[in-house]
C-alpha cells in the first residue's frame, strides 16, 4: 500500500470522508514526513508548499479578506510508516472580515518510533472568525512523539474557536504549548479533549491574553488517563486591557 493510501485511511481514524481530497470545492493539503503528496486550491483559499531538506516542510494557508468559505479547509501532516521524523512551521492566515472552518488532522497510523514537531502561527483578522480543529490519530503502539508550539493572534472583533481530539489509538507523547493574544472585543474558546492510557504522557498549556478593551475567552479542557499514563495540564488566563 502507497504512503498517500495509508494516510487517506487514517483519515478515517479522525472523523473525516477520505473524499475531501477528491472534492474540487474542498482546499486541502496532505504532506507525508517532508513532502507534500496532494494539495489543492479553491477561490478564497491559497496553499503554499516549500519542501526543504528532509525532515522540514513549510506551508501557509491564507483565506482572503472578505472570503466566507463553505467548505471545511483541510490540512493534514503524517508519518505513514514505522518510523521517520517530521518538522513543520505553518502559517494559517484569515484576512479581515474573512470566515473559514479548519481542520488540522496529524496522522500517524503505523508508528512505532517516530517523532513530529509543528511550529503553528496563526493570524485572525479584523472582523474575522476561524473554527479551528485538531484531530490526530496515533496508531496502537503508544510511541508517537508530538510537539506542537501555537501562537495565535486575534484583531478586532475578531473570533477564534478551537477544538483538539485525540481518542482513538493511543496517544504516546503530547506536549502541546499555545498563546493566544486577543485585541478588543475578540472571543476566544479553547478547548480539548484527550484520552491516555499504557505509558502515554499528555502536557497541555493553553495561556489566553486578553490584551485588548472587552475581550473574552473560555478553556475547556478534559483529559482522561488510565493505567500508567500521566497528564500536566495548564490554563491561564491573563487580563492586560486598561
Amino acid at each position: 500500500m502507497s504512503d498517500l493510501d495509508l494516510l487517506t485511511q487514517a483519515l478515517v481514524m479522525t472523523g473525516a470522508d477520505p473524499a475531501i481530497l477528491s472534492d474540487a470545492q474542498t482546499a486541502h493539503l496532505l504532506v507525508s514526513c517532508h513532502r507534500a503528496m496532494s494539495q489543492h486550491e479553491i477561490p478564497g483559499v491559497t496553499i503554499q508548499v516549500a519542501e526543504s531538506p528532509a525532515p522540514v516542510v513549510t506551508a501557509k494557508v491564507v483565506i482572503g479578506e472578505g472570503r466566507h468559505i463553505e467548505k471545511p479547509v483541510h490540512v493534514c501532516f503524517g508519518i505513514p510508516r514505522f518510523s521517520g521524523e517530521q518538522e513543520a512551521k505553518v502559517d494559517l492566515v484569515l484576512e479581515d472580515d474573512a470566515h473559514a472552518t479548519v481542520f488540522l488532522h496529524g496522522l500517524f497510523p503505523e508508528v512505532e518510533d517516530a517523532a513530529h514537531r509543528m511550529d503553528l502561527s496563526i493570524h485572525v483578522g479584523q472582523g474575522s472568525s476561524l473554527t479551528f480543529r485538531e484531530r490526530h490519530f496515533h496508531g496502537p503502539h503508544g510511541s508517537m512523539q508530538v510537539q506542537t508550539r501555537v501562537t495565535v493572534s486575534v484583531g478586532k472583533a475578531g473570533t477564534y474557536t478551537f477544538q483538539l481530539w485525540l481518542v482513538k489509538g493511543r496517544v504516546g507523547n503530547l506536549m502541546r504549548d499555545s498563546v493566544v493574544n486577543l485585541a478588543e472585543d475578540a472571543v476566544a474558546e479553547v478547548r480539548a479533549t484527550v484520552f491516555g492510557s499504557g505509558d502515554d504522557e499528555v502536557r497541555l498549556k493553553d495561556t489566553i491574553v486578553l490584551s485588548g478593551c472587552c475581550a473574552r475567552s473560555l478553556i475547556e479542557t478534559v483529559v482522561v488517563v488510565t493505567d500508567n499514563a500521566k497528564a500536566d495540564i495548564t490554563a491561564m488566563t491573563e487580563a492586560h486591557a486598561q
